[in-house]
C-alpha cells in the first residue's frame, strides 16, 4: 500500500465525482431532508413563542405580558378554553394567575402559578416565556424570583418532537449513502467499464484501488453526519468524541461499501441489494421513529452500533465510557468485515493477475 498512489486515486475519485450520479446523491439528500425537516418541524426558522393566559383576578402583568413583542400573548375566558388550547398546540405554554395574585407579590408572599406546557414545545420556547415570567414578577434585577411555578404538562409524557424522532433516520442516511453507496456504486462502475484491471497495470496496486475508495466514503460520510448534525441543532458539547465516533460509523460504512461492491458486478444488481437490504439498515432508525416500539429491538441490527454511539454523544451528551460497549460492537463488526475484504481481495488479484 503507497500512501501517494491512494491520495492520487483519490483525487482522481472526487474529480470524477462531480458528474457521478450517486456521488452527488449522497452529498445533496441528506442535506435537503435535513433543511425540510428544520424548516417544518425544527427550529430553523422558528415562530414567535406563544402564551396563553386565564386572569382570574385581573393582574397587572397580564397586561404587560400583552405588551411584548417578543411573545405571541392570547388571553383567555376561562381555565377551561386555556387548558384546550394548550392541549392541541395553539400556545406552546399556558399561565393561570389566581385571584389576589398582585397583592401576594406586593406583601412580599410568594404566590403560586399553574404553567400549562404543551408537550411538544421547543425548549429555547420554554425558557424565553419562563424568563419573562421572572423578569415581571421581579421587582428589582438581582432579587431572587417571588413566584412559585406548578408545571403541568398536557399531552402523552412520553411524547418525541418529529424533529428528534426524524433525526436518527437523516443522520444514518448521511452516513449509509455516503459510505456504502458510493464505494460500491465506484466499484461497480470501474468493473463494467473494465477499469479496474487497468489502474492495477499503472503503479497502484489493487489495494491502493481499495483504499482510496473506502477513503472517499469515509470522508463523504463524516462530512455529511456532521452538516445533519449541525443544521438540526444536535452537535452537542463535545465536538472531538463525536467526530470520532462519526468517523468510525463512517468507517464501517465504507468497509461495508467496497465489500459490498467486491460482490456485486453490475449497477442494477447493487441497486436491487441496497433496495432489498435498506429494511435492515436503517432498521434502527426505523424503531426509533415509533416510540411505542420496544427499543432494544434496534440492537439486533449492526447499523445500531453506527447510529446509536453518534446519537448518545450529540444528543444525551454520552462520554465515551458510556458508549464503549457499543463501540467495541462497532470495531468487532469493521474487523470481521476487513476479514471478509482480504479473503476477497486476494482472490480478486489472482484473478487479475491471471487476466493479464
Amino acid at each position: 500500500m503507497n500512501p501517494r498512489h491512494i491520495f492520487v486515486l483519490l483525487g482522481k475519485e472526487i474529480r470524477q465525482g462531480k458528474t457521478n450520479f450517486f456521488f452527488i446523491y449522497a452529498l445533496l439528500m441528506p442535506l435537503i431532508l435535513s433543511l425540510l425537516v428544520a424548516l417544518v418541524f425544527g427550529d430553523l426558522f422558528s415562530e414567535t413563542p406563544r402564551l396563553g393566559i386565564y386572569d382570574a383576578g385581573q393582574s397587572a402583568i397580564t397586561a404587560r405580558l400583552l405588551a411584548t413583542d417578543h411573545l405571541e400573548v392570547t388571553a383567555y375566558a376561562n381555565e377551561a378554553a386555556l387548558r384546550e388550547a394548550v392541549q392541541r398546540g395553539g400556545v406552546m405554554v399556558g399561565v393561570i394567575f389566581p385571584t389576589g395574585f398582585d397583592a401576594a407579590l406586593a406583601a412580599g408572599e410568594q404566590p403560586s402559578l399553574t404553567t400549562l406546557y404543551w408537550s411538544e414545545s421547543l425548549a429555547k420556547d420554554i425558557a424565553i416565556i419562563n424568563s419573562t415570567l421572572d423578569q415581571l414578577t421581579m421587582p428589582t434585577t438581582n432579587a431572587p424570583p417571588l413566584i412559585t411555578l406548578n408545571v403541568v404538562q398536557l399531552g402523552e409524557a412520553s411524547n418525541i418532537s418529529w424533529t428528534e424522532r426524524l433525526l436518527p433516520m437523516i443522520v444514518l442516511m448521511a452516513i449509509i449513502l455516503g459510505g456504502v453507496m458510493v464505494p460500491a456504486a465506484s466499484l461497480v462502475d470501474e468493473k463494467q467499464k473494465r477499469t479496474l484491471s487497468a489502474l492495477t497495470t499503472t503503479p497502484a496496486s489493487l489495494l491502493d484501488v481499495y483504499a482510496a475508495k473506502a477513503l472517499l466514503g469515509v470522508g463523504i460520510s463524516t462530512l455529511m453526519g456532521l452538516v445533519v448534525l449541525v443544521i438540526n441543532n444536535a452537535f452537542g458539547g463535545q465536538p472531538a468524541l463525536l467526530v470520532m465516533v462519526l468517523a468510525l460509523g463512517a468507517v464501517a460504512a465504507s468497509v461495508f461499501g467496497v465489500l459490498l461492491g467486491s460482490f456485486v458486478k453490475d449497477i442494477n444488481v447493487l441497486l436491487a441489494v441496497i433496495k432489498a437490504g435498506g429494511l435492515l439498515l436503517f432498521a434502527p432508525a426505523l424503531v426509533q421513529l415509533v416510540p411505542d416500539i420496544p427499543q432494544w429491538i434496534a440492537q439486533v441490527f449492526p447499523t445500531y452500533y453506527v447510529l446509536n454511539p453518534v446519537l448518545a454523544v450529540s444528543q444525551r451528551n454520552a462520554g465515551l465510557g458510556d458508549i464503549a460497549g457499543e463501540l467495541a460492537v462497532l470495531l468487532a463488526l469493521i474487523g470481521a468485515m476487513v476479514l471478509i475484504l482480504v479473503l476477497i481481495f486476494e482472490r480478486q488479484q489472482k484473478r487479475l493477475a491471471l487476466a493479464s
